[in-house]
């Protein structure tokens, strides 16, 4: 199952680094961690997001993200011998400091029969032009923090033949 979605988390980002994005759009790999209330281990993440997406004429500061979080042991439900969870979400940008994004695990959600949901929100500061630091909150696990670098997706010029 997590070979899986890695997989297909994969193929989808290299999808996505295929359209022709605006010269503004970045993308965004980060990791991060979720503490626990207990005295173990927390969750760790891992953050791809692609930011400031843009059409032609408009650039709206949105973005798209996906943060796959792994446990190897399940606190929340000790039937299953661990712990796999995959936000996906939106990204806003309102300016160059101050961001916001929410998110949801749809594959928990759908495989559970909608009855278990995984949400989260938060925000992002861009520390500098490349490090964005993400703070975020879920009822179901708590707080979250982590911390990503940017890379601008540059548009290359087509060759005229």
């Amino acid at each position: 199952m997590l070979r899986s979605c890695l997989l297909a988390m994969i193929i989808f980002t290299q999808h996505l680094l295929a359209q022709p994005f605006g010269i503004n759009s970045k993308l965004e790999v980060g990791l991060g961690y979720i503490p626990q209330r207990q005295n173990s281990m927390g969750i760790l993440r891992l953050t791809i997001a692609l930011n400031d997406l843009e059409t032609k004429n408009n650039d709206f500061g949105l973005g798209i993200y996906c943060t796959p979080e792994y446990r190897s042991e399940n606190l929340f439900n000790p039937e299953q011998p661990y712990y796999f969870r995959m936000p996906i979400g939106i990204t806003k940008k309102f300016n160059n400091f101050l961001g916001v994004f929410a998110g949801m695990d749809f594959i928990y959600w759908i495989k559970s029969d909608f009855q278990f949901r995984r949400s989260e929100f938060g925000a992002t500061f861009l520390l500098n032009n490349s490090l964005n630091l993400r703070l975020g909150f879920s009822k179901y696990v708590g707080p979250s923090v982590g911390l990503g670098y940017q890379v601008k997706l540059v548009k290359t010029p087509k060759k005229k033949d």
